[in-house]
């Protein structure tokens, strides 16, 4: 019996010996012929260079294995080698040692018929699956994978274009993965966990990525720690919307990404250590977004989104932006640019209301419209070198600003002929369509199917505005151009200082105050604080402005054709106390019109004026002129906005208060023979009074500096005037052709050189005013400045000329 016992286990050790050996012998003819044969099936050549099935140590090895089809190469891999372990197989348990592929190229394409993976064909269909062959419940298997490893792998995916691009070609994504290395990969019915780090590179965006998760029946939790991401637009183009598939844009990241699903809720949690969006060119409808660098760091950032409801978001962080403008979608406008913006901290959060909290927004060489008129760039309509902003506040019914500080600005206001303001650049050419189109009237069906009642209409929380201060300082100018008056009208305001506070839409009863120090020039003055009750029912405000040798010269445009006369010399003064309650004006204003004198009457029949009984403009204002050519108003204020008015009982006493010349000419001739170097005494033809002429200075060609050989001349002239006080003088330069060599027939002068001439003789006036005033002894307002002006005369040399 126990011969029979060790005769049977020889024979079954033998035959399983044999088994073994065959499998092991055997197995590589088989399998290599079962997988010849089933790529055949669908019209693939499979080959391999080895392939091996060892038993004893659980091992399949395969090198050299291609598959290739008449479109070409389908699957490629250099090695692969697969280890497990038998025995855990008894307790219900798959332990894989070692999954290892090497050199791996794999085609996946997309079909009408379904998915093409290594030149097989797996269909798609509608149809169910057959419901599964019930079998009884069993114990899970579980499976552990302690090591899967994936080394240079190349897959190609194609996919079909959408639905409505049928002529558009396949889109087409290459993943190359340079390492996959899965580790530690458990599971046992619905409980996964395990660790995997990859290196790879997807339509050429390099990834390195380090990540572990944890699978269970209601939940799904994975770490996620991105070391690096570099990718461009361009690279994921076909995945973009049509309007952006020229744009492109350089992504850098690196970031801890934490993403928890559990009973149907999703929280996805973001550190990032750096994210960084460059060489921004990003191309919508109506606009292109230039950008050389974005840092965006954001310390954590939040998305919660549940079952159901809306998506809740929180973070906070800090962003930097260099170089970047906004152009309009052809590129000829600057719609908003800037060198250097940033934004810290930031801190958003978006559930049942939107928050928004930004404690510093600072920005450099700030720009907001820069238009362009024929091929040539315009200045922008607002640059500021620098701004800020602190304490920012927003939701979706405030926003609160505590202070808006700008430092030197440029602001460029230009109107054309037709009054339109070109250095607005316009956002869009289809805007005005669009609006034209969205003003259609409705006929009375539409009105009546489509407005809802007025009962039934939600009634909306109306939004607040809150600016605590804004504040403009350092060296800021606003320049305006207006080419609709004749000769077109441009002037230069310098802000010294601008102060506005509390501006708030929550309170009508909220004063908003402003506080100004301006000039047009070296000497003028504007001064103003004003209150305005800008959300009040009716208008509402209480001014005191001060204007001091504003030169009425540059506005007479706007107000020859009101006179009936060009304004040659002169300055304005004003003072201004205002007060208007609702709607109603109360104060009164004091005027002082220096030196002024018209031009010629621009009305051509002049002479009936004076049959009917009226007074000349130019002869009423000599009336009214004092000993020194001034004329001196009060005006009292009354009266409504719509019908304000104005007192003028004080012209009258001006006239009754006129002084009858007196032509004392010996103790004029006395007076004035100190200075007799500078000034004469002139008898006038058909006047009764002998008149006091300053001699005109000389220069020489091109001067424009007060030189040695004028300084005699500016020693008296500032002598006489400490001497006589009350004294005041205009002070016309001129510049003559003959200085420059230019045409003598200032007819044939270039816009150009005309420019130049007027710009020489502006210099003469300027420097002469500001040599003169060298100690400051002497009041600016006495040396009135004249339009510059380029001598008709072909003989004629460059001077200032004096007026008393």
């Amino acid at each position: 019996m126990q011969r029979i016992i060790r005769r049977t286990l020889i024979a079954l050790l033998s035959i399983l010996c044999l088994l073994i050996l065959g499998i092991w012998g055997l197995g590589p003819y088989v399998a290599n012929d079962a997988l010849t044969k089933y790529f055949a099936e669908h019209n693939a050549d499979f080959s391999a260079e080895s392939l091996s099935i060892n038993p004893f140590t659980s091992e399949i090895n395969g090198r050299g294995v291609k598959v290739t089809t008449p479109r070409g190469l389908e699957l490629k891999f250099e090695a692969l080698q697969v280890s497990a372990q038998l025995t855990p197989l008894f307790e219900n348990t798959v332990v894989v040692d070692k999954i290892a592929l090497d050199g791996l190229q794999l085609n996946i394409a997309q079909e009408q018929e379904g998915w093409r993976v290594a030149g097989v064909l797996f269909p798609t269909g509608n149809e169910e699956p057959p419901a599964p062959a019930q079998e009884p419940a069993g114990e899970d298997w579980t499976i552990s994978l302690p090591s899967i490893q994936l080394r240079n792998c190349n897959l190609n995916i194609s996919r079909l274009p959408p639905a409505g691009a049928a002529d558009q070609a396949p889109l087409q994504d290459e993943i190359r993965l340079f390492s996959l290395n899965l580790k530690n990969i458990k599971g046992k019915g619905a409980e996964w966990n395990g660790f995997a780090d990859v290196m790879t590179q997807v339509n050429g965006a390099d990834i390195v990525l380090a990540t572990e998760f944890r699978v269970g029946p209601d939940k799904f939790v994975q770490w996620l720690d991105i070391s690096s991401l570099k990718a461009r637009m361009q690279q994921f183009a076909h995945y973009l919307p049509a309007d952006l598939r020229d744009s492109n844009a350089s992504l850098d990241l690196n970031a801890e990404i934490v993403v928890d699903w559990r009973n149907g809720a999703l929280t996805l949690t973001t550190t990032t250590k750096k994210l960084d969006i460059s060489q921004v060119d990003v191309k919508l409808k109506d606009i292109t977004i230039e950008s050389d660098i974005t840092s965006i760091d954001l310390s954590p950032l939040q998305i919660s989104i549940a079952p159901e409801g809306e998506p809740e978001v929180a973070f906070n962080g800090k962003i930097h932006s260099g170089k970047t403008r906004v152009n309009d979608s052809a590129g000829r406008y600057i719609l908003a640019g800037w060198d250097k913006l940033d934004l810290t901290p930031v801190s958003f959060s978006m559930d049942e209301a939107l928050n928004v909290k930004v404690d510093q927004i600072s920005s450099q060489n700030l720009v907001l419209s820069r238009s362009a008129l024929d091929n040539e760039e315009l200045p922008p309509l607002l640059q500021a070198g620098t701004l800020f902003v602190s304490n920012v506040e927003a939701s979706d019914k405030r926003a609160f600003i505590e202070m808006v500080e700008l430092s030197d600005i440029r602001s460029n206001v230009h109107l054309n002929k037709e009054r339109n303001l070109i250095t607005l650049a316009p956002l869009s050419a289809s805007a005005p369509a669009e609006e034209e189109a969205s003003q259609t009237p409705q006929t009375d069906a539409q009105a009546t199917t489509e407005a809802p009642p007025a009962s039934d209409a939600p009634e909306s929380s109306p939004f607040n505005l809150v600016i605590n201060q804004i504040s403009v300082k350092g060296d800021s100018l606003l320049s305006f151009t207006d080419e609709g008056v004749k000769p077109p009208f441009q002037q230069d305001i310098r802000i010294n200082s601008l102060v506005a506070e509390s501006l708030t839409t929550e309170n009508p009863e909220q004063a908003f105050h402003i506080t100004m120090e301006a000039q047009t020039d070296q000497y003028s003055k504007i001064q103003s604080d004003t209150r305005i009750w800008p959300f009040a029912s009716k208008l509402s405000l209480d001014t005191r402005t001060t204007i001091a040798e504003i030169n009425l010269p540059p506005v007479s445009p706007y107000l020859s054709d009101a006179l009936g006369y060009d304004i040659n010399n002169g300055q304005f003064d004003m003072n201004l106390a205002m007060t208007i309650d609702e709607g109603r004006i109360s104060g009164d204003t004091k005027i002082m019109l220096r030196g002024m004198d018209l031009g010629a009457d621009k009305n051509p029949d002049a002479s009936s004026i004076q049959q009917g009984g009226a007074i000349p403009l130019n002869v009423a204002l000599g009336m009214l002129k004092d000993g020194n050519g001034n004329v001196e108003l009060a005006m009292p204020l009354s009266g409504d906005v719509d019908s304000p008015s104005f007192g003028w009982s004080g012209f009258v006493a001006l006239i009754a208060q006129k002084a009858i010349f007196e032509a004392a000419s010996g103790y004029l001739i006395k007076t004035f023979v100190p200075y007799a170097n500078v000034v004469t005494v002139v008898k006038f033809a058909g006047e009764q009074a002998l008149k006091v002429r300053i001699e005109p200075l000389p220069y020489q060609a091109g001067q424009s500096d007060v030189g040695p050989e004028q300084q005699a001349f500016v020693n008296e002239f500032r002598q006489l005037l400490l001497d006589k006080e009350e004294m005041q003088v205009k002070t016309c330069a001129i510049a003559s052709p003959a200085e420059l060599s230019y045409p003598s027939d200032t007819k044939a002068l270039t816009v150009e050189q005309l420019k130049t001439l007027k710009q020489l003789a502006e210099e003469r006036g300027q420097k002469f005013k500001a040599k003169v005033l060298e100690g400051g002894k002497i009041a600016s307002s006495r040396i009135l400045l004249c339009n510059p002006e380029v001598e008709k005369d072909s003989g004629g040399k460059g001077r200032i000329e004096f007026e008393i």
